[in-house]
């Protein structure tokens, strides 16, 4: 007979079992607080408003009328590249600005123009939109006129508007305190914080536009283009030689006819790698390949930018010339007429004529972007235009950098805090305009814009050689 021997249960498999119920547990407990503290605080950062329904038309009220004119800032902005009100120093600019629209006046910055990079920034954008919305929030409200048979509404304080660009929308919140006060004295209320979220990317389109200067800036890639349009074009002469013993000759004003025409039928064939287009659109070619990706332009016309090429997968941009002012200048040329040069053959050739030409070109004309995102079941669709200038210089890409607009990013900034923002060391001499002698004790300012700098008086340098102050200044383009 056998006999099965039970064992029992070892002190040590008891102590290791009771050990992994008790750390079961204290995660649990652990888990359990960490929750509650991470809910607790997102609660508290959330600032949740319970509303008492009497007065949520009021609140609602309120809202819409921050989501008008916070969209109507944002078009504003992306009709005219980044501004709500331009700048006096731009306004005055001719040169700082491209008239679309010559009737009505239209205005839009240029990010770029005859070496002077402008592209506003981020924050000086958010602060043209903040400063809309505080602008234009009373007037949408009209002083609540639409509850003035049911509530007495008084303005505790001004609005306090703040604005953030997130990667997938635009959040508006305004700080506004209401005191709401039923006309059959029943009812007094506080209403004071506020908020829509506008479902643009306007952070995403704004780094699309920025990215887009910054490498022109760098690649040239409007002005080799222009450079190979000329080049191709048998009506605009660069270099040639033809044996004909009649001189040829050009016009300047139909050369420049004829890029302007160039411009308008080929810019718009520019492609961002990356972006959404359509490779098999028709376009007219004589050697009947028709669609672009068979065409020339999909081997020279295709840009990239970004070698994350999925980032702007669901936005469109384009490139326009319209027939907007060409500065163009020939050499040689005289009066408009560019001529070409005979060259005789000698002795047994001297019957034999050459004409050669080699002529060089000065380009200037504005280029202007629309990037438009397209609608999704997460965004609304949104258009920015920025314009800028293609620049050409003896038939080479010209675009020095010589300067950096200054973007004054708050309306609070004051003169002190700029004047004591100092960067670069400058000399500046004293002299005498009507007897060249030098001056000392002479009181310099310093002014960029609206600022004015106290610089201190001029005196000796270099041991009496010459009068002035040696120091520095803060940073501006165009200081006087």
């Amino acid at each position: 007979m056998n006999i099965k021997k039970r064992c029992k249960p070892s002190i040590l498999m008891n102590s290791k079992a009771q050990a992994a119920i008790f750390l079961i547990m204290a995660t649990i407990i652990i888990l359990t607080g960490v929750l509650y503290f991470f809910y607790q605080r997102e609660a508290v950062e959330k600032k949740i408003e319970i509303v008492n329904p009497e007065v949520a038309p009021v609140k609602f009220y309120v809202e819409s009328c921050i989501k008008n004119v916070a969209e109507d800032g944002l078009n504003l902005i992306g009709l005219s590249g980044g501004y709500i009100n331009i700048p006096e120093k731009i306004n005055n600019d001719p040169r700082a600005y491209l008239t679309t629209f010559p009737a009505a006046g239209f205005k839009l910055p240029y990010w770029w123009y005859d070496g002077i990079t402008a592209i506003p920034t981020l924050e000086f954008v958010r602060q043209e939109l903040i400063t809309h919305v505080k602008n234009e929030l009373k007037n949408c409200i009209n002083k609540f006129e639409s509850f003035s048979g049911k509530f007495e509404i008084n303005e505790l304080k001004e609005p306090v508007v703040d604005v953030q660009f997130n990667e997938n929308d635009v959040s508006v919140s305004v700080n506004y305190p209401l005191e709401i006060i039923g006309k059959e004295g029943n009812l007094k209320i506080l209403l004071e914080n506020f908020a829509y979220t506008v479902k643009i990317r306007f952070k995403k389109v704004y780094e699309l536009a920025k990215l887009i200067m910054e490498r022109e800036n760098k690649d040239y890639f409007l002005e080799t283009r222009t450079i190979d349009l000329m080049s191709m074009d048998t009506e605009i002469p660069i270099t040639d030689i033809e044996a004909t013993c009649k001189t040829k000759i050009w016009q300047l004003s139909n050369i420049r006819e004829k890029l302007k025409t160039l411009l308008r039928v080929n810019l718009p064939y520019i492609r961002i790698k990356g972006t959404d287009y359509n490779a098999n659109l028709y376009v007219p070619n004589p050697s009947g390949k028709n669609i672009y990706s068979q065409t020339y332009f999909q081997q020279h016309y295709i840009w990239e930018i970004d070698k994350d090429i999925k980032k702007f997968k669901n936005m469109k941009v384009e490139f326009i010339y319209d027939n907007w002012p060409l500065q163009l200048y020939a050499r040689p040329s005289e009066n408009g007429i560019l001529k070409s040069n005979a060259q005789k053959g000698t002795d047994l050739l001297s019957f034999f004529c050459l004409h050669v030409w080699h002529f060089t070109y000065d380009v200037n004309y504005p280029v202007m972007v629309t990037i438009f995102d397209q609608e999704t079941d997460k965004n609304r669709a949104y258009q920015f235009n920025f314009p800028f200038k293609v620049s050409i210089d003896h038939n080479q890409p010209n675009r020095i950098n010589r300067g950096t607009t200054l973007f004054e990013t708050t309306a609070d900034l004051s003169s002190e805090e700029y004047c004591n923002t100092l960067q670069n060391e400058i000399t500046i001499f004293t002299v005498d305009n009507a007897t060249s002698e030098d001056i000392r004790d002479v009181n310099l300012t310093f002014v960029c814009g609206r600022f004015y700098c106290d610089m201190g008086q001029s005196n000796w340098l270099s041991f009496g050689a010459a009068a002035g102050i040696i120091k520095r200044f803060p940073y501006c383009v165009n200081g006087i």
